[in-house]
């Protein structure tokens, strides 16, 4: 009989090697005075990068601030951000018992029970930006910093129109914002008519469509980033690439349906194709009783309407939505 449990040596060994490379942070980055985390998807990342130059403008000494995020990569050559980290649970405990403070811009808790979403008491970034203690008047663009090399890289899509196919190969996939392959090929079919030439954009694994040039899968967010930025026109849906296409002012008709409205995680700039039947906004992931009718009462006529209407209007820096956050109870740093 063992006095004492067995020391487990892998599980010493893995909190050794995070604590030196948490030393390593430390001394090239500097120790942040603020860590913002968001575990999140592409969307996210970019909403938490306009909440931390909201929060930039209010301090000026300017303060060493790291972000812990899903995707680092997209804070790449952003001046508000001193370092960006890719996010576990472990690095947030470290830096925590270094007595970092960590502010958590996690908007909303999904409900198992009724597969449903909290919903947002307005848009999604007044909502972050009150968590990280911002308030006042702030803008409601999500934020990415491209280089010139990287803006020149994506210019060879110039004039075309950028579409995706759907959302499930997202980080988290929810079904209810799903409008239907081939309702998209459809509305492809009508550009190719009209001599538009169509680039799909998305994952891999996105299902194909016909009389498109296919970058599924070819680029990496930022190099996406560019393309939308060159592009004449995103045609998608709610998600990363619609916050993306935001980000570097590409004009967009966004088939939004019913689940959540384009005030609570939208753009006025963009075209947003609503339908609202008397359950909507529901929040729901995937239990709909009422077969996904805010999506499917939405004809592919519909939305070539709607990239005609968009496509009227020349290109060109995109109106800014604002908001004013009121002042939140817990106060920041």
């Amino acid at each position: 009989m063992r006095l004492y449990p067995q020391f487990d040596f892998a599980s010493y060994r893995r909190r050794a090697r995070l604590w030196r490379w948490g030393a390593v942070q430390l001394l090239r980055h500097g120790r942040p005075r603020m860590v913002f985390s968001h575990y999140g998807g592409v969307g996210d990342a970019l909403m938490v990068a306009r909440v931390l130059h909201e929060w930039r403008k209010r301090h000026t000494l300017r303060p060493c601030v790291w972000v812990i995020t899903e995707d680092p990569g997209l804070f790449a050559l952003n001046r508000d951000c001193d370092h960006a980290l890719p996010f576990t649970h472990e690095t947030l405990r470290m830096l925590a018992r270094i007595g970092v403070p960590i502010c958590s811009l996690h908007y909303g808790a999904r409900d198992e029970a009724t597969d449903r979403d909290q919903q947002p008491d307005g848009h999604l970034i007044a909502t972050m930006c009150r968590l990280a203690g911002v308030s006042g008047p702030i803008e409601l663009v999500p934020r990415i910093v491209l280089s010139a090399d990287e803006l020149a890289s994506g210019r060879w899509a110039a004039g075309a129109v950028c579409i995706q196919s759907t959302t499930r190969n997202a980080r988290f996939p929810i079904v209810t914002k799903e409008w239907g392959a081939e309702r998209f090929a459809e509305v492809v079919k009508s550009l190719r008519a009209a001599g538009r030439r169509v680039i799909q954009v998305g994952s891999r694994n996105d299902p194909p469509l016909p009389q498109t040039e296919d970058w599924r899968g070819r680029t990496t967010l930022r190099e996406t980033a560019a393309i939308l930025a060159a592009s004449r026109l995103f045609v998608g849906l709610v998600g990363g690439l619609m916050h993306l296409a935001r980000a570097v002012d590409c004009p967009s008709v966004i088939v939004y349906g019913g689940r959540e409205l384009p005030e609570q995680s939208g753009y006025t700039a963009n075209v947003n194709i609503v339908s609202q039947p008397a359950c909507s906004p529901c929040w729901l992931w995937s239990r709909c009783d009422h077969h996904l009718a805010c999506m499917t009462n939405i004809l592919p006529a519909s939305v070539v309407a709607a990239i005609n209407e968009a496509l009227s209007v020349p290109r060109g820096p995109l109106p800014i939505d604002r908001a004013v956050v009121a002042p939140s109870s817990t106060s920041r740093p």
